[in-house]
């Protein structure tokens, strides 16, 4: 019966997953021409864009969506729209961004 009950919670473990909320957007960097990805994290409150980890993030007014965090007195802001669309702005430069799907 041991072996029955341990199996099961093995079982249990394995197969549950931690879910995490966050969305994935691809942004264009024109000087470039390469796609990018900016990782919003609601969980962790946070914005990941080319390694730089913005933190504090807040959904403020704005957008049909839009997040804004900062990271070293700069603040990055994605303002999403319909259709997975998205605007990046990060000081002055502005990227266009689609959902990863």
């Amino acid at each position: 019966m041991k072996g029955i009950t341990a199996t099961a919670a093995l079982m249990v473990a394995i197969t549950t997953s931690v879910y995490a909320e966050g969305y994935t957007y691809m942004c264009r960097v024109p000087s470039d021409h390469k796609s990018y990805a900016v990782r919003v994290d609601i969980d962790n409150a946070t914005l990941t864009w080319r390694g730089r980890t913005f933190r504090n993030l807040q959904e403020v007014e704005g957008c049909r969506v839009k997040w804004q965090a900062t990271s070293d007195g700069a603040t990055a802001e994605l303002c999403t729209a319909t259709k997975g669309v998205a605007d990046l702005k990060i000081g002055d430069a502005s990227f266009d961004c689609q959902l990863a799907r």
